[in-house]
């Protein structure tokens, strides 16, 4: 069985689909909840995609990407929220995830929906705050766990 345009169309617009299912499945279901805190976890995706929209805004409002003749992949951004925010359940999610998201770039570019730099000038920034967010979350329960003592 061949996969063409649209079978490939369906998988792409698959993935952000998918990985929300799999985050909220991770949350309730797997030791994240025991391990990383439902509150500190949900916070860094909610972080992650709190950024994804509001540099869509921004680009709306300003024409950041088409400025420099880029186009700001909201979809990739989305996916790198989600996918990093599942990153720091632990090393086996984060190659799982890490594996997932350069898939998900090589079917954006086979199918022409972006450019590498688009689909980076897209994630990093939102890879940044979702570090800064992870960062500042362990911060926290590590003060209370010491404050606990």
């Amino acid at each position: 069985m061949q996969c063409g345009h649209e079978c490939w169309d369906w998988i792409a617009d698959a993935v952000n689909p998918g990985l929300v299912l799999l985050a909220l499945a991770a949350l309730g279901l797997s030791r994240a909840a025991k391990i990383y805190g439902r509150s500190p976890w949900a916070a860094v995706c909610a972080a992650g995609v709190a950024a994804v929209y509001t540099l869509r805004w921004l680009d709306s409002a300003f024409s950041i990407w088409s400025g420099w003749g880029g186009d700001y992949s909201s979809h990739t951004a989305f996916a790198v929220a989600i996918a990093l925010g599942l990153a720091v359940l632990g090393p086996r999610w984060a190659m799982a995830v890490s594996g997932m998201l350069a898939s998900y770039g090589v079917l954006m570019l086979y199918q022409g929906y972006h450019t590498w730099l688009d689909i980076l000038s897209s994630g990093v920034p939102i890879a940044l705050v979702v570090g800064v967010a992870h960062r500042i979350a362990t911060r926290r329960r590590h003060a209370a766990s010491a404050s606990q003592r």
